[in-house]
């Protein structure tokens, strides 16, 4: 079995609205779900953007080796 890791990187203000900590909140979960899911591949990452386009964190992607 195969542990991959899955780094997240979310910018926060202490100004967000409690619906932008919710749906940031709801991103990290589903990023760590897909971490779970996806198990051996190739490392990648890439920008997290908001729905105006601008970056609001990264994320990386590394695959696990078998154990």
């Amino acid at each position: 079995m195969a542990t991959a890791t899955l780094t997240v990187s979310i910018s926060t203000s202490s100004n967000m609205g409690e619906k932008q900590h919710q749906e940031r909140a709801e991103l990290r979960h589903l990023l760590d779900l897909v971490s779970q899911a996806v198990g051996d591949g190739k490392s990648t990452s890439g920008t997290i953007r908001n729905r105006s386009g601008q970056s609001a964190g990264t994320w990386t992607y590394t695959p696990g080796a078998a154990n």
